[in-house]
């Protein structure tokens, strides 16, 4: 392996150190022949033996001593610049003198020809892209435009490259573009049918400019624009030029202040209107006429005036709301008429909802259907119609109630009171609807504080007693009141129906439930015995309808639907009343029978046996039917059985011994542990059953005989609450003839909750 030539450091520059520049021998490369007197006379030195050394030029001598001194000792301020010692030419020639170097001429600069040449090559060529981008501006081609602007911003380089000396490649000058011949009657054609006057390219202020994407390049050069005054424009034109661009850029700034200030659609406003400046720049560097009558002025003036219209609009949108809609309004001359135009209404959104499959809307309006109908019956049956309560579709007037059309008049006036009161906005028609809406809202908050406070007094009272579970369940349903005051003075609609009954109402129907009339009936003369017989009928039905109603308003109790049982509860206030009506019919011995009339009522009860735990079955062997044994008469017989959970020591009972009877009657009843949450438990309900063998007592020297075995299967159990059925005695798969009646209950199904329809015929009282 050659060694490495170690890189030659000795042909470095001493001057750097003050040392003169000593050649190296070594360099056969270096061919420095500038000095060739030297070489000679130090060549005849060596040839006469004589060591001649070069002569070597004196430094220069220092002029003036203590000037310098002066100088390095002066006080320099700190503003005053201090590089001008590098062009300083004594230091010049002193370091020229010192590294023995001579001073090197100036570069000449490159010849000015080629610029020459290329400046108006490069002006053309600038000023045939600015035209070509005007004409595709107007024409609409947007790439173009952007393409068309990329070379005027390489020419505008390529130009200042050129001002300041440097040399310009030809291959970088960007190629020609072609240009229409006429490009300003193509720009006149376009501009006269957008503006408004038809003899001359007018520009419109009021109108938006055409369709236009501004490009990086684009928004460039407006800034550019009051500086290049174009050339031959008169001094009036300059002067224009001046203001228009002065104008625009006040309306930049202002469009630039409405947007910090959150005002979107104005500073849009003031950004068009800048748009629409530059347009009129345009006109006025290409030599069009402009006319200004309806240029816009500061956007001060404009704020004003927008403030103006604005207040204008409000309050020309104020006066409409009392008496404008009025006559487009869909009235109607009746109650009843009024309700069918809604049903129908809202009947018609619920059928075209079904077609187009939003099934949602469909139910949403189901239940206003549903609704308008309920009012249509208790309209008709006499009875006053909750209006507060039904919906108002879009361009109906309100429902022509009598009761309640002399309240309405008197809140319009008021509403532009409080409407006036703070400064003109946009929004002010919606605070108008707010208001209306409010009035219900607030009645409904009011009526709900107030039920609360009556329970709360309650719960005072019932502690005073010394009833504490009362005044507790008084105070809780108080607090139940809480969120629906929230949901209500949110604007959502809460249902009356599902409310709790006041305390004084609910204990005047407990007082009133259970109460014997037959004294009531002997009391006064003589009565028709038909009439008699139909008030004692009616009598019977709503009492029935009563205890059907407390009990499910008991039950929806027990099992936690608070707002099944205040419905139920209501519906049993409204029976109590109609029962009080029958008993004075027959207290007084009227001759008119009270109207009425039956309703079908549809209910959804959700089945449970709340006396049981959730954790609990309940296992009831009834009786046995009909044994087949040959001692009938004299059979003693009892009942085995084995639950299957838990697997590991499943439970196993039996009941007591019924003696002499193959009919006999156990009713014996066994709480047996279940968990129905945990996994096991529920394959348990799957898939396996309750064992129950029948056994025949045996005597002293006989065991007990097996009659027959009954399987129940625990599936049911998962859906329903109850299975009671009677069951086959069975021998393997044979049956031997009887049957045994069993029973087993748990409080819920342990998958789903089992709900039954009832579907009652109602018997309502018209009054």
């Amino acid at each position: 392996m050659s060694a490495k030539t170690k890189r030659d450091r000795s042909n470095r520059d001493l001057s750097q150190y003050g040392i003169f520049g000593i050649p190296s021998m070594d360099n056969g490369d270096n061919d420095d022949d500038g000095n060739d007197s030297d070489l000679e006379a130090e060549l005849l030195a060596l040839a006469g033996g004589k060591q001649k050394r070069a002569q070597r030029k004196k430094p220069a001598p220092v002029a003036n001593l203590d000037v310098m001194i002066a100088a390095s000792l002066r006080d320099i301020p700190s503003d005053e610049e201090l590089s001008g010692d590098d062009d300083d030419p004594d230091l010049l020639n002193e370091l020229s003198q010192i590294t023995g170097d001579e001073p090197e001429p100036d570069p000449t600069p490159k010849s000015p020809e080629p610029q020459t040449d290329i400046m108006p090559l490069l002006q053309s060529r600038l000023k045939m892209y600015e035209t070509a981008e005007a004409n595709a501006t107007q024409s609409g081609e947007t790439s173009r435009v952007r393409r068309l602007g990329r070379g005027i911003k390489t020419l505008k380089d390529l130009i200042k490259q050129a001002s300041g000396g440097r040399g310009i490649n030809r291959d970088d000058i960007p190629p020609e573009v072609a240009v229409t011949v006429k490009p300003k009657p193509v720009e006149n054609e376009q501009a006269q049918p957008t503006r408004p006057a038809p003899t001359s390219p007018l520009i419109d202020f009021e109108a938006p400019p055409p369709v236009e994407q501004p490009s990086p390049e684009k928004s460039a050069s407006p800034k550019t624009s009051p500086e290049i005054s174009p050339s031959g424009l008169s001094p009036e034109n300059e002067e224009l030029l001046k203001l228009l661009n002065s104008r625009k850029d006040e309306y930049k700034m202002a469009a630039l202040q409405a947007k910090r200030g959150g005002n979107g659609e104005l500073a849009m406003k003031f950004i068009k209107t800048a748009k629409q400046f530059e347009l009129v720049i345009k006109a006025v560097e290409s030599g069009q006429p402009v006319d200004l009558s309806l240029m816009p002025g500061p956007p001060a003036e404009e704020v004003a005036r927008e403030e103006s219209e604005v207040q204008k609009r409000s309050d020309s949108a104020e006066e409409p709301t009392e008496d404008s809609p009025k006559p487009a309004l869909i009235t109607a001359s009746s109650v009843g008429e009024a309700l069918q135009q809604r049903l129908e209404v809202y009947q018609k959104q619920e059928e075209s909802a079904k077609e187009q499959g939003n099934a949602s809307k469909a139910r949403r309006m189901g239940r206003i259907v549903k609704q308008f109908q309920d009012a249509i019956k208790l309209h008709n049956a006499g009875k006053p119609v909750p209006v507060d309560e039904l919906p108002t579709p879009p361009g109906y007037g309100p429902i022509p109630v009598p009761a309640a059309a002399k309240p309405v008049e008197p809140p319009k006036p008021q509403v532009p009171e409080r409407v006036v009161a703070p400064k003109p906005s946009p929004s002010q028609p919606k605070i108008v609807k707010k208001n209306s809406a409010l009035s219900r809202i607030d009645k409904q908050v009011e009526m709900l504080k107030a039920r609360q406070k009556e329970f709360k007094d309650a719960a005072l009272n019932a502690k005073k007693k010394g009833e504490l579970e009362q005044a507790k369940e008084y105070l809780r349903t108080a607090k139940g009141f809480d969120p629906l005051i929230d949901a209500a003075q949110g604007g959502l609609p809460v249902d009356i129906a599902t409310l709790p009954v006041p305390p004084s109402v609910k204990s005047q129907l407990d007082e009133e439930y259970g109460v014997v009339l037959a004294e009531e009936v002997e009391e006064g003369g003589e009565i028709d015995p038909e009439h008699l017989d139909i008030l004692t009928r009616l009598e019977q039905q709503l009492t029935k309808q009563l205890k059907m109603a407390l009990s499910t308003r008991d039950h929806n109790k027990a099992i936690g639907d608070v707002a099944g049982m205040n419905r139920f509860e209501h519906l049993a206030l409204s029976v109590t009343r109609d029962l009080d009506i029958i008993r004075i019919a027959k207290r007084k011995h009227t001759s008119q029978l009270p109207k009425f009339h039956y309703e079908t009522k549809n209910f959804s009860i959700v089945k449970s046996f709340t006396e049981l735990n959730d954790n609990d079955l309940q296992l009831t062997i009834l009786r046995g039917i009909n044994y087949n044994c040959s001692n009938p008469d004299s059979i003693d017989t009892y009942v085995k059985f084995e639950f299957p959970f838990p697997q590991e020591e499943p439970v196993r009972n039996k009941t007591a011994v019924v003696k002499d009877t193959n009919n006999p009657q156990y009713d014996e009843t066994f709480t047996l542990p279940i968990q129905r949450t945990a996994r096991p438990c529920l394959r348990v309900f799957k898939r396996q059953s309750v064992k129950l063998e029948v056994y025949s007592k045996g005597g002293f020297f006989r065991g007990d005989t097996l009659l027959g075995t009954v399987t129940v299967k625990l599936q049911p159990l998962e859906t329903r609450c109850e299975l009671h059925e009677s069951f086959d005695l069975v021998d393997g798969r044979k049956k031997v003839g009887g049957k045994l009646e069993v029973r087993l209950r748990v409080r819920d199904p342990l998958v789903t909750r089992q709900i039954e329809q009832l579907s009652e015929k109602w018997l309502v009282l018209d009054h």
